[in-house]
């Protein structure tokens, strides 16, 4: 009884959610962004300006994504830009900036065993420079702008679209 009730409400609350979400397509890969109901986005409109709005809704028929200051239709939307760092920056910076700690311990171990070996101007500047190096590479690749349109011709490498997968009972009922 115990797994039976759970199940029943696993079915339950599925479909509780929605999944309407719009999504930027990369052409001809299985490779995609998500942004659902409650994320905020940044995107351009036509006439170059850049608004930052939380989504609160979106309509799959009229394809508009719904702000609580109003509404904008897809095909206005220009560029999206997102604020995560991309994979290989953030790991790669993080790898930079662990490297100055292994640094000190590797000075420190061999300073230890080999009189001749100290800890000097020399390996601060190392240690200096690989945070930095690292730190800087994740705050420059941090953002990404995904266009769609330029000069009023559609982009052939991105595509924004709304995808709404809600399932109703309507749709059971033949």
């Amino acid at each position: 009884m115990k797994y039976l009730s759970t199940l029943i409400f696993l079915f339950i609350s599925l479909s509780l959610f929605s999944q309407k979400f719009i999504q930027i397509e990369k052409l001809n890969s299985p490779k995609t962004n998500k942004f659902q109901i409650g994320n905020e986005v940044t995107f351009q409109l036509e006439g170059g300006q850049w608004y930052t709005r939380v989504i609160e809704d979106v309509n799959y028929e009229k394809q508009y994504l719904l702000f609580s200051n109003g509404h904008v239709k897809l095909e206005d939307i220009t560029a999206f830009k997102t604020f995560n760092n991309r994979k290989w920056s953030r790991s790669l910076g993080n790898q930079m900036i662990a490297f100055a700690p292994v640094w000190a311990g590797y000075t420190a171990i061999a300073s230890a065993v080999d009189d001749e070996i100290s800890f000097g101007k020399g390996d601060f500047i190392i240690m200096g420079v690989a945070a930095g190096v690292g730190i800087l590479t994740r705050l420059i690749f941090k953002s990404r702008t995904y266009k769609f349109q330029k000069n009023n011709k559609l982009s052939n490498r991105w595509r924004l679209r709304i995808i709404d997968l809600e399932v109703s009972k309507r749709d059971f009922q033949r």
